[in-house]
């Protein structure tokens, strides 16, 4: 509760913030007044003639005044005109100014839905510009699979290249889309759909999820315990092959079960956990030796 707070009240104060920017940076344009898109098409009629097909270009009369298309993201646009565009206008959205213009232009419409938490948001925070992704001036396209994949890849080239590795979720076969976990406007940690990664692993392995009657524990803290989640050399996205990684928490059989003093049989417990141990992820149903073994 303490940190779904703090997060609100981070995102409130980093809007405000970025209003008392605009209003400063936009101070020398005070005097401006609109003059209408029209006045804008004698210069930038290429321009024009994009946006038009663009999803900003086809809003309603009620979702943005169509006579301030182009000063609704640039600014009031008269002295800019008047002086032929000697004066610039308020917001160029140049490679100087890109970075103040463009995210703090985009946030004033875009403040609700997916785009709620972006000032707090890893991009946000790192620098990343709104048009680094998307094209404004575009037809919009909905990004599918393999065009996510591209595009995340190009900032994020190590992560997608665990994609390649043996076991991996099926980015690469574009039968999952990076958006399917991340929310690239998001401020939750990792940028995740849902508040934490077991939720988000939930959300499609619900059969992982429980309540069972006996719980393993590190499946309640968290499925990266045991997993990568992108991309793993061994089965199953595990981090290592069994019974190394079972070993990292379980002292093995050697004190518990006094077969194992024949050798031929020692071998047999060595091999993968699971062979024995099916239901790792709980189980409803007591075990052969105590409460639970996770046998069935």
């Amino acid at each position: 509760m303490r940190r779904t707070v703090f997060r609100f009240v981070f995102i409130l104060l980093t809007a405000l913030l970025a209003m008392l920017s605009i209003a400063l940076s936009s101070g020398r344009q005070e005097q401006a007044t609109y003059i209408g898109s029209e006045s804008c098409i004698d210069c930038h009629d290429d321009m024009m003639d994009r946006i038009s097909k663009s999803g900003h270009g086809r809003l309603a009369g009620h979702e943005l005044d169509p006579d301030k298309l182009c000063e609704s993201c640039h600014g009031p646009g008269s002295i800019h005109g008047d002086s032929e565009g000697e004066t610039p206008i308020a917001h160029r959205f140049t490679e100087e100014s890109a970075e103040r213009d463009v995210n703090q232009t985009c946030v004033r419409c875009h403040v609700g839905g997916e785009t709620l938490g972006w000032p707090a948001s890893a991009h946000s925070t790192g620098g990343v510009l709104c048009i680094e992704c998307h094209k404004v001036k575009e037809a919009y396209k909905q990004l599918g699979a393999e065009q996510q994949k591209t595009l995340c890849a190009s900032c994020h080239p190590d992560q997608d290249a665990l994609f390649d590795l043996p076991s991996h979720h099926p980015v690469r076969e574009y039968k999952m889309a990076c958006g399917d976990c991340h929310n690239p406007h998001g401020a939750e940690d990792f940028m995740l759909e849902y508040d934490n990664v077991n939720d988000l692993c939930f959300s499609c392995h619900a059969d992982k999820e429980g309540p069972f009657l006996y719980e393993h524990e590190p499946v309640v803290e968290n499925c990266l315990a045991c997993h990568d989640a992108k991309g793993a050399v061994t089965n199953n996205l595990l981090k290592m092959n069994e019974a190394a990684l079972c070993l990292r928490c379980h002292a093995g059989h050697e004190d518990v079960h006094p077969r194992l003093n024949n050798p031929e049989l020692r071998a047999g417990y060595m091999t993968r956990c699971t062979r024995c141990h099916s239901q790792i992820h709980g189980s409803d149903l007591p075990g052969f030796v105590g409460p639970s073994r996770f046998v069935r």
